[in-house]
């Protein structure tokens, strides 16, 4: 963003599939905090216009879908400079009790 604009960063941003760990910014001494990944929305284009896609994980896998289309996507690719929002699940939660 500057004075007169306003645009939409492409910076490539890395996140974990699995074992993404929130306990450290949890309460003191509150142990690990898991989550999952579970979808992708992924957004091309600018700030004014664009189009959305989604990546999301099944049983099978992970599956691209783009309007009416659907395929497999391997979990490399889920990795853009166009992830959006991320959808995660608690996968564990091991707290400590003093």
């Amino acid at each position: 963003m500057s004075r007169y604009s306003i645009s939409k960063s492409t910076v490539p941003v890395s996140f974990p599939l699995n074992g993404l760990d929130l306990g450290p910014f949890g309460p003191v001494d509150c142990g690990p905090v898991l989550y999952d990944l579970y979808a992708v929305c992924n957004h091309s284009g600018t700030v004014n216009m664009g189009h959305y896609t989604a990546a999301c994980r099944g049983e099978e896998g992970w599956c691209y879908y783009n309007d009416s289309c659907v395929a497999e996507i391997t979990e490399e690719k889920l990795q853009s400079n166009q992830a959006y929002v991320l959808f995660y699940e608690l996968k564990s939660l091991n707290v400590t009790r003093k």
